[in-house]
């Protein structure tokens, strides 16, 4: 399963989705990321701004769970959830859900759908600072050195 949205996530019911998975499945491991109050480039952020092409988005998504699921054989369940719109600070931005048959490869498959994410879904961000207003964010070194390690 994978979307974009601009309702607030239900980790619970996120979670309780992905134990829903088959008897053999041994693990779940999940990833919630938030709205922090300060980035790498700026302090004070109060909330954020995230814009997609829904097509395109869900496109990248998809691709991504299709290439999970290749390599990781023992994957049962994925589930990739990113809120679009404005997110308020402490607020989840996404949710990353895997079950598998063995925690090795739910805890993998976990990181590289997040290291996917941040460089090959067409997401673009704005941060709101306080006292500056809104400013656009740019995609990290960090975040592609991190996606290029599986390859």
């Amino acid at each position: 399963m994978y979307r974009i949205q601009e309702a607030p996530l239900d980790i619970n019911v996120l979670t309780q989705e992905l134990t829903e998975s088959s008897s053999e499945c041994g693990a779940i491991v999940t990833f919630t990321g938030r709205v922090r109050g300060s980035s790498e480039a700026n302090m004070g952020v109060k909330e954020i701004y995230l814009e997609s092409y829904p097509s395109m988005t869900n496109k990248a998504m998809m691709e991504i769970v299709e290439e999970v699921k290749l390599r990781w054989r023992a994957v049962e369940k994925v589930s990739i959830i990113h809120r679009v719109g404005v997110i308020g600070l402490c607020e989840p931005i996404v949710f990353v859900g895997v079950s598998s048959k063995h925690r090795k490869d739910s805890f993998e498959a976990a990181s590289f759908i997040m290291d996917q994410l941040k460089t090959s879904v067409p997401l673009w961000k704005k941060e709101n600072i306080e006292g500056q207003g809104w400013a656009w964010v740019n995609a990290k070194s960090s975040d592609k050195q991190a996606a290029l390690r599986w390859y």
